[in-house]
């Protein structure tokens, strides 16, 4: 499947790339470079190339998500929530 990125094929499975990884979490790849340098995701890299395990992939989407800021209903007020 030359030329076909989204099923190429490595040792574990097949490999996505980057955009693949970006389609599954509607994510921008500085996200996903992110998430490498944290440590979320491992690369495989071909050449120059970079691809990620779609086992690693399901795994982080099955993973719990980070819970999104949510503001207070109330303003926040010096005089209501400062030192008493």
């Amino acid at each position: 499947m030359p030329g076909d990125r989204a099923t190429a094929r490595g040792a574990a499975g097949p490999l996505l790339t980057t955009a693949d990884v970006c389609a599954v979490f509607g994510r921008t790849p500085r996200t996903i470079r992110n998430w490498v340098q944290a440590g979320h995701l491992r690369p495989v890299r071909v050449g120059r190339s970079v691809f990620f395990r779609q086992e690693d992939v399901d795994l982080l989407a099955g993973a719990e998500p980070v819970p999104a800021y949510e503001p207070k209903d109330e303003p926040w007020s010096p005089r209501l929530n400062g030192p008493s």
